[in-house]
């Protein structure tokens, strides 16, 4: 089965968000090499860290024989999961800040 994920690329020296489709890559290709390779003639390029990390899963899949795109949006699904609880968290300390900030101000006006 084929996936759609987005990777942060550099384009014109910009991070942006680019679709890469992923299925089970055969035993010698890079999961996104053929897409990385018709990218780079177009200008945009594959962060070193995104194309270790996608080669370090492949790997990983291999040896636990799971199929690769499966990994990576298990992986991608919990990443993306702890960003959810992180930003929850971050406004739940910003909510208790204003909070005590206003109580703070009461306080001090009477």
């Amino acid at each position: 089965m084929v996936r759609k994920f987005e990777l942060n690329c550099l384009v014109n020296q910009q991070e942006l968000p680019i679709s890469f489709y992923v299925g089970d890559p055969q035993e010698t290709s890079h999961p996104i090499g053929y897409q990385m390779k018709y990218l780079t003639q177009k200008g945009v390029t594959v962060p070193e860290d995104v194309v270790k990390s996608i080669t370090d899963l492949n790997e990983i899949a291999k040896r636990n024989r799971v199929p690769f795109e499966e990994l990576l949006q298990y992986v991608t699904d919990e990443l993306n999961s702890g960003s959810v609880v992180k930003d929850a968290f971050n406004k739940f300390n910003e909510i208790s800040r204003l909070f005590e900030e206003g109580k703070n101000k009461k306080d001090t006006n009477n």
